[in-house]
């Protein structure tokens, strides 16, 4: 089966979250969310909460920073890293995005890394651990989906350059076009925003998930 994460953005509530996860764990598949900071809890089943981004730091004087220990005490399994709109709106940089991915491996979280090329993916992957790629090319954010040839050779070019990475394609994934980029070789998942807001849009393409 291929992974498919949530990414709820600031939007969702504790009680959208519980509805969430009762109705996918009767799918019956392994999948994540990763939430508001203060919606992040213990997962359930087979579904594991994280968060959207940590700090690069372990502690001290960084007022509105949550550090990955954090994130870890409060029951998340996973963290997004440098999203297009972290770096559109908060100036991040491959540097910045390599010390949070590094720094979330170091307190046992799994570092989510959005990137859109196989040069950031390489100057973002921490030294050892576990991690996903995300290729999420900034004007894809949101809605507007690459076209597949162009999602399928830039999947090789990561694959390439981190043959032990598991690449997910991020940025427009809906259920309309879900099976299509799920078919890519070297595509391992998906990350979701928008469509995973609903349970009507985001279980569907969960559903597809598992026929691979």
């Amino acid at each position: 089966m291929k992974f498919v994460i949530g990414n709820w953005k600031m939007n969702g509530s504790a009680d959208e979250l519980d509805y969430m996860i009762r109705r996918l764990n009767d799918i019956g598949a392994d999948c994540a969310i990763c939430v508001p900071f203060t919606l992040i809890r213990p997962g359930t089943g087979r579904i594991s909460i994280g968060a959207q981004d940590c700090s690069m730091h372990e502690s001290g004087s960084f007022t509105g920073e949550i550090s990955p220990e954090m994130i870890k005490a409060a029951g998340g399994g996973l963290v997004i890293v440098g999203h297009p709109e972290r770096r559109k709106y908060f100036g991040e940089t491959d540097e910045i995005v390599r010390r949070k991915a590094e720094n979330a491996v170091k307190s046992g979280l799994l570092p989510i890394i959005c990137v859109e090329s196989a040069a950031s993916a390489l100057a973002c992957a921490p030294g050892s651990g576990n991690f996903f790629i995300v290729f999420e090319p900034a004007e894809s954010a949101g809605a507007n989906v690459q076209p597949v040839s162009k999602i399928s050779q830039m999947a090789d070019e990561i694959k390439a350059a981190l043959p032990d990475a598991t690449i997910l394609y991020g940025g427009g994934a809906f259920v309309q076009n879900a099976r299509e980029i799920l078919e890519i070789r070297n595509i391992s998942g998906l990350l979701c925003g928008r469509a995973s807001l609903k349970i009507e849009t985001f279980a569907p393409i969960i559903e597809l998930a598992k026929e691979f």
